[in-house]
Protein backbone atom coordinates (compact mmCIF):
# COMPACT_ATOMS: atom_id res chain seq x y z
CA UNK A 1 0.00 0.00 0.00
CA UNK A 2 0.91 3.70 0.15
CA UNK A 3 2.55 3.45 3.57
CA UNK A 4 4.81 0.59 2.36
CA UNK A 5 5.94 2.72 -0.61
CA UNK A 6 6.56 5.67 1.72
CA UNK A 7 8.58 3.50 4.13
CA UNK A 8 10.73 2.19 1.29
CA UNK A 9 11.24 5.68 -0.18
CA UNK A 10 12.19 7.44 3.07
CA UNK A 11 14.54 4.62 4.05
CA UNK A 12 16.40 5.36 0.80
CA UNK A 13 16.41 9.11 1.57
CA UNK A 14 17.84 8.41 5.05
CA UNK A 15 20.55 6.13 3.61
CA UNK A 16 21.70 9.14 1.54
CA UNK A 17 21.02 11.86 4.15
CA UNK A 18 21.03 10.23 7.62
CA UNK A 19 20.88 13.62 9.40
CA UNK A 20 17.74 14.84 7.60
CA UNK A 21 15.24 15.14 10.50
CA UNK A 22 12.18 15.55 8.26
CA UNK A 23 12.89 12.23 6.55
CA UNK A 24 12.97 10.48 9.94
CA UNK A 25 9.73 12.24 10.88
CA UNK A 26 7.98 11.24 7.65
CA UNK A 27 9.25 7.67 7.97
CA UNK A 28 7.75 7.64 11.48
CA UNK A 29 4.45 8.93 10.07
CA UNK A 30 4.46 6.13 7.46
CA UNK A 31 4.99 3.52 10.19
CA UNK A 32 2.19 5.13 12.23
CA UNK A 33 -0.14 4.99 9.21
CA UNK A 34 0.74 1.28 8.99
CA UNK A 35 -0.16 0.99 12.71
CA UNK A 36 3.41 -0.01 13.54
CA UNK A 37 3.54 2.24 16.59
CA UNK A 38 6.79 0.92 18.10
CA UNK A 39 8.76 1.60 14.90
CA UNK A 40 7.08 5.00 14.56
CA UNK A 41 8.19 5.90 18.11
CA UNK A 42 11.82 5.05 17.30
CA UNK A 43 11.80 7.16 14.12
CA UNK A 44 10.08 10.13 15.77
CA UNK A 45 12.61 10.06 18.62
CA UNK A 46 15.44 10.03 16.08
CA UNK A 47 13.93 13.15 14.44
CA UNK A 48 13.87 14.86 17.87
CA UNK A 49 17.47 13.81 18.53
CA UNK A 50 18.47 15.51 15.25
CA UNK A 51 16.31 18.61 15.75
CA UNK A 52 14.96 19.01 19.31
CA UNK A 53 12.97 22.18 18.46
CA UNK A 54 10.97 20.49 15.63
CA UNK A 55 7.57 20.81 17.33
CA UNK A 56 5.57 18.77 14.80
CA UNK A 57 7.27 15.56 16.01
CA UNK A 58 6.12 16.11 19.59
CA UNK A 59 2.54 16.36 18.35
CA UNK A 60 2.85 13.01 16.56
CA UNK A 61 4.60 11.41 19.54
CA UNK A 62 1.75 12.62 21.75
CA UNK A 63 -0.69 10.99 19.36
CA UNK A 64 1.10 7.63 19.55
CA UNK A 65 1.38 7.65 23.35
CA UNK A 66 -2.35 8.47 23.52
CA UNK A 67 -3.14 5.50 21.24
CA UNK A 68 -1.01 3.32 23.52
CA UNK A 69 -2.85 4.59 26.61
CA UNK A 70 0.38 6.05 28.02
CA UNK A 71 -1.23 9.36 28.99
CA UNK A 72 1.61 10.67 31.16
CA UNK A 73 4.14 10.36 28.32
CA UNK A 74 1.63 11.94 25.94
CA UNK A 75 1.20 14.91 28.31
CA UNK A 76 4.96 15.25 28.75
CA UNK A 77 5.81 15.45 25.04
CA UNK A 78 2.88 17.74 24.21
CA UNK A 79 3.87 20.07 27.06
CA UNK A 80 7.35 20.27 25.51
CA UNK A 81 5.74 21.18 22.17
CA UNK A 82 3.78 24.13 23.63
CA UNK A 83 6.81 25.28 25.62
CA UNK A 84 8.83 25.46 22.38
CA UNK A 85 5.92 27.05 20.51
CA UNK A 86 3.15 28.53 22.72
CA UNK A 87 1.03 29.14 19.57
CA UNK A 88 1.01 25.46 18.50
CA UNK A 89 -2.77 24.97 18.35
CA UNK A 90 -2.66 21.29 17.37
CA UNK A 91 -0.59 20.40 20.47
CA UNK A 92 -3.22 22.04 22.71
CA UNK A 93 -5.93 20.12 20.83
CA UNK A 94 -4.09 16.83 21.37
CA UNK A 95 -3.46 17.66 25.04
CA UNK A 96 -7.19 18.21 25.44
CA UNK A 97 -7.86 14.78 23.90
CA UNK A 98 -5.41 13.16 26.37
CA UNK A 99 -7.41 14.63 29.28
CA UNK A 100 -10.79 13.73 27.72
CA UNK A 101 -9.77 10.08 27.30
CA UNK A 102 -8.77 9.91 30.97
CA UNK A 103 -12.03 11.59 32.04
CA UNK A 104 -14.10 9.13 29.99
CA UNK A 105 -12.22 6.12 31.39
CA UNK A 106 -12.94 7.29 34.95
CA UNK A 107 -16.61 7.80 34.06
CA UNK A 108 -16.79 4.27 32.67
CA UNK A 109 -15.13 2.88 35.81
CA UNK A 110 -17.69 4.73 37.96
CA UNK A 111 -20.52 2.82 36.23
CA UNK A 112 -19.28 -0.59 37.37
CA UNK A 113 -22.07 -2.25 39.35
CA UNK A 114 -19.79 -3.57 42.13
CA UNK A 115 -18.33 -0.18 42.97
CA UNK A 116 -18.59 1.34 46.47
CA UNK A 117 -20.49 4.64 46.58
CA UNK A 118 -17.56 6.66 47.99
CA UNK A 119 -15.27 5.33 45.27
CA UNK A 120 -17.85 6.20 42.63
CA UNK A 121 -18.05 9.79 43.88
CA UNK A 122 -14.24 10.01 43.87
CA UNK A 123 -13.99 8.70 40.30
CA UNK A 124 -16.59 11.20 39.07
CA UNK A 125 -14.83 14.05 40.87
CA UNK A 126 -11.50 13.12 39.25
CA UNK A 127 -13.26 12.79 35.91
CA UNK A 128 -14.56 16.36 36.24
CA UNK A 129 -11.02 17.60 36.94
CA UNK A 130 -9.82 16.01 33.71
CA UNK A 131 -12.72 17.59 31.77
CA UNK A 132 -11.70 20.98 33.17
CA UNK A 133 -8.07 20.47 32.11
CA UNK A 134 -9.29 19.40 28.66
CA UNK A 135 -11.42 22.51 28.44
CA UNK A 136 -8.44 24.79 29.24
CA UNK A 137 -6.41 23.20 26.43
CA UNK A 138 -9.23 23.20 23.87
CA UNK A 139 -9.74 26.89 24.62
CA UNK A 140 -6.05 27.55 23.90
CA UNK A 141 -6.38 25.55 20.68
CA UNK A 142 -9.26 27.81 19.53
CA UNK A 143 -7.35 30.95 20.57
CA UNK A 144 -4.37 29.95 18.41
CA UNK A 145 -6.42 28.64 15.47
CA UNK A 146 -10.01 29.87 15.46
CA UNK A 147 -10.80 28.21 12.10
CA UNK A 148 -10.54 24.60 13.29
CA UNK A 149 -14.12 23.32 13.71
CA UNK A 150 -12.88 20.22 15.59
CA UNK A 151 -11.29 22.35 18.33
CA UNK A 152 -14.54 24.28 18.78
CA UNK A 153 -16.55 21.02 18.86
CA UNK A 154 -14.28 19.46 21.49
CA UNK A 155 -14.23 22.69 23.49
CA UNK A 156 -18.06 22.73 23.49
CA UNK A 157 -18.16 19.07 24.51
CA UNK A 158 -15.78 19.58 27.46
CA UNK A 159 -17.76 22.64 28.60
CA UNK A 160 -21.00 20.65 28.46
CA UNK A 161 -19.33 17.90 30.52
CA UNK A 162 -18.62 20.46 33.26
CA UNK A 163 -22.13 22.02 32.96
CA UNK A 164 -20.86 25.34 31.54
CA UNK A 165 -23.78 25.38 29.16
CA UNK A 166 -23.76 29.03 28.04
CA UNK A 167 -20.11 28.94 27.00
CA UNK A 168 -20.67 25.50 25.45
CA UNK A 169 -23.51 26.90 23.34
CA UNK A 170 -21.23 29.68 22.00
CA UNK A 171 -18.41 27.23 21.21
CA UNK A 172 -20.85 24.84 19.49
CA UNK A 173 -22.19 27.73 17.39
CA UNK A 174 -18.62 28.52 16.26
CA UNK A 175 -18.26 24.90 15.19
CA UNK A 176 -21.57 25.04 13.28
CA UNK A 177 -20.55 28.29 11.55
CA UNK A 178 -17.30 26.69 10.38
CA UNK A 179 -18.76 23.33 9.29
CA UNK A 180 -22.55 23.29 9.05
CA UNK A 181 -22.83 19.65 7.93
CA UNK A 182 -20.78 18.33 10.86
CA UNK A 183 -23.23 16.74 13.30
CA UNK A 184 -21.01 17.25 16.36
CA UNK A 185 -21.58 21.00 16.49
CA UNK A 186 -25.37 20.56 16.36
CA UNK A 187 -25.24 17.79 18.96
CA UNK A 188 -23.26 19.85 21.48
CA UNK A 189 -25.50 22.85 20.78
CA UNK A 190 -28.47 20.65 21.66
CA UNK A 191 -26.82 19.46 24.89
CA UNK A 192 -26.01 23.06 25.84
CA UNK A 193 -29.60 24.23 25.20
CA UNK A 194 -31.14 21.21 26.96
CA UNK A 195 -29.11 21.92 30.15
CA UNK A 196 -29.76 18.39 31.41
CA UNK A 197 -33.53 18.85 31.41
CA UNK A 198 -33.66 22.42 32.68
CA UNK A 199 -33.29 24.22 29.35
CA UNK A 200 -35.28 24.99 26.23
CA UNK A 201 -36.88 21.75 25.05
CA UNK A 202 -37.97 22.97 21.60
CA UNK A 203 -34.67 24.59 20.73
CA UNK A 204 -32.64 21.58 21.85
CA UNK A 205 -34.91 19.24 19.86
CA UNK A 206 -34.29 21.34 16.75
CA UNK A 207 -30.51 21.01 17.21
CA UNK A 208 -30.66 17.27 17.90
CA UNK A 209 -32.76 16.83 14.72
CA UNK A 210 -29.92 18.50 12.80
CA UNK A 211 -27.35 16.21 14.48
CA UNK A 212 -29.58 13.26 13.56
CA UNK A 213 -28.82 13.94 9.86
CA UNK A 214 -25.18 13.00 10.49
CA UNK A 215 -24.35 9.29 10.50
CA UNK A 216 -21.65 9.67 13.19
CA UNK A 217 -23.99 11.41 15.64
CA UNK A 218 -27.29 9.73 14.73
CA UNK A 219 -27.40 7.24 17.63
CA UNK A 220 -26.46 9.87 20.25
CA UNK A 221 -28.93 12.40 18.81
CA UNK A 222 -31.78 9.84 18.69
CA UNK A 223 -31.12 8.93 22.33
CA UNK A 224 -31.42 12.60 23.34
CA UNK A 225 -34.56 13.12 21.21
CA UNK A 226 -36.17 10.12 22.88
CA UNK A 227 -35.23 11.38 26.35
CA UNK A 228 -36.82 14.76 25.62
CA UNK A 229 -39.99 13.32 24.05
CA UNK A 230 -40.45 10.42 26.52
CA UNK A 231 -39.05 11.62 29.87
CA UNK A 232 -41.07 9.11 31.95
CA UNK A 233 -39.19 6.27 30.30
CA UNK A 234 -35.96 7.48 31.90
CA UNK A 235 -37.20 8.31 35.40
CA UNK A 236 -35.56 6.11 38.01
Amino acid sequence: GNSENAISYFKKVISIKPDFHKAWFTLGAAYEADNNLDSALVKYNKAIELKPEYTKVYGSLGNIYTKMGDYQSAQDVLQIAVQIDPTYADAYLRLGVVFIEQAEKLEEDSKQTNIIENNQADLLLRSQEFYKKASVNFKKATENDNKNYDSWYRYASSLNATKQYNDASLAAQKCIDLKTKFGGGWYEKGVAEWKNGRGNKQRSLKYFEEANKSRDFRAAAQDKIDRIKNPLKYQK
